[in-house]
């Protein structure tokens, strides 16, 4: 089972503490905020869509994603080439996630995402967002997993 869907706005991170004089300092922001109450409201319009729950949809096992972020460029040769500045894609996901477990798409937490592809691209403006697909009971990619391991 499948689930794809496309967030539009400007992506941002996951907020992290920071740490001065031994003190920790939140960085939560207003944008931050927004985004993740946009992808919370995504993930409750795709069950009601669906006509389910998290539970009917199958969505207790495993689960694969892919998360592709795109963030707005005015060179149109860039459009589509990888975006290799910050934000970072692991504090994007982290955010993305966070919010679709707030938004009830899956029963539990993040923990439960076993196969995690993130990628960053530059698009149009006015293309800016997150394209997301959840796959349930996916078969775990041969080539995820490294020779080592094999």
């Amino acid at each position: 089972m499948t689930l794809t869907f496309f967030v539009a706005g400007t992506p941002r991170p996951q907020p992290r503490p920071r740490f001065v004089n031994g003190r920790a300092v939140s960085t939560l922001d207003a944008k931050s905020n927004a985004w993740k109450a946009a992808l919370r409201a995504c993930a409750g319009h795709v069950l009601r869509r669906a006509g389910k729950t998290s539970e009917s949809l199958g969505l207790r096992e495993a689960i694969s994603m892919e998360l592709t972020f795109s963030f707005s460029t005015g060179e149109e040769g860039r459009f589509g080439k990888p975006h290799t500045h910050k934000p970072d894609a692991d504090n994007l996901a982290k955010l993305v996630m966070d919010a679709l477990v707030d938004g009830g798409l899956w029963v539990g937490d993040d923990s439960r995402v076993a196969d995690l592809t993130v990628r960053k691209r530059w698009c149009a403006a006015g293309e800016e967002g997150v394209s997301v697909s959840v796959y349930v009971d996916a078969p775990v990619r041969e080539d995820a997993v490294p020779d080592w391991l094999g």
